[in-house]
C-alpha cells in the first residue's frame, strides 16, 4: 500500500490544470492521473481522502496548502 508521504507526492506533481489544456492529450494523461488520485483516495481510507481535498481545495480554492505528512509542523511566529 502507498504510504501518505508518497501519495502527497503525487499529489504535488499532479498537473492540476490539465482541464485548461488546448492538446488532447495532455487533457487525457491529466484525467487519467486524476482518475487514479481520486481512486486511490477513495479506496485507502479517510487520511487519504482528506488530503485529497484539503490538497484539491488549496489549488482550486485558494485554501492553505497541508503540511506533508512524516514532516514536523511549522509554526509561524
Amino acid at each position: 500500500m502507498m504510504g501518505l508521504e508518497e501519495y502527497y507526492d503525487k499529489l504535488r506533481h499532479h498537473d492540476w490544470y490539465y482541464a485548461y489544456s488546448d492538446d488532447h492529450r495532455v487533457w487525457s494523461r491529466g484525467n487519467e492521473n486524476a482518475q487514479r488520485l481520486r481512486d486511490i483516495a477513495d479506496t485507502h481510507g479517510p487520511e487519504y481522502k482528506r488530503l485529497y481535498e484539503e490538497y484539491r481545495a488549496s489549488v482550486h480554492d485558494g485554501k492553505p496548502k497541508p503540511e506533508r505528512p512524516g514532516e514536523p509542523i511549522t509554526i509561524e511566529r
